[in-house]
């Protein structure tokens, strides 16, 4: 893959894993243009899926609308500071991994301001240019972590017996009755 310092479009070359005899297994060539998804930087090496498109004025093939196959995957939200937070996941070793994500990594329909820490979420990572590092994008609630156990709720349930009995009025310091 060749990268372009003065911009963020770059171009490369697609392997394909299967023989596709108009091209007769030799690379097929992309631009950013030809990704279907823009948020997502393609790494040297990764799976990807693509069609085949043909430029008539060239006579050349082009791999065109690439998605690339990275699986959903399930975390824990960390941490939430103004406008990104961290997820916490475990890699297949089994390894506890923290990744950042920023509000506009949600995924359609998703709002930032929903998260909390301790919610589940399902998310995609990325190689991010800038840091270095995976970083998650279309981050999706999933479930919200359950609430304090009922052993340690206050109030009562519908249907309970009362948990207080009351003995005695509260009375004030000058004798009235209930609290002004």
């Amino acid at each position: 893959m060749k990268s372009s310092d003065s911009s963020d479009e770059y171009e490369g070359l697609i392997k394909p894993v299967l023989d596709i005899p108009l091209v007769g297994g030799e690379c097929i060539p992309y631009s950013f243009t030809s990704i279907s998804d823009h948020k997502i930087l393609l790494q040297t090496g990764e799976t990807v899926n693509f069609q085949l498109g043909y430029n008539e004025l060239s006579g050349t093939y082009r791999a065109v609308n690439i998605t690339n196959k990275k699986e959903l995957m399930r975390g824990t939200v960390e941490r939430i500071k103004d406008q990104f937070g961290f997820i916490n996941y475990k890699d297949d070793n089994g390894e506890t991994i923290s990744v950042f994500f920023h509000k506009n990594s949600m995924s359609d329909g998703c709002e930032f301001s929903e998260l909390s820490s301790g919610d589940e979420v399902q998310f995609k990572t990325m190689f991010s240019q800038r840091s270095q590092k995976d970083s998650a994008i279309y981050v999706k609630k999933t479930t919200t972590p359950q609430g304090r156990p009922e052993r340690l709720r206050h109030g009562s349930t519908k249907g309970s017996s009362a948990l207080v009995t009351v003995v005695r009025q509260p009375k004030g310091p000058d004798g009235s009755v209930g609290f002004m």
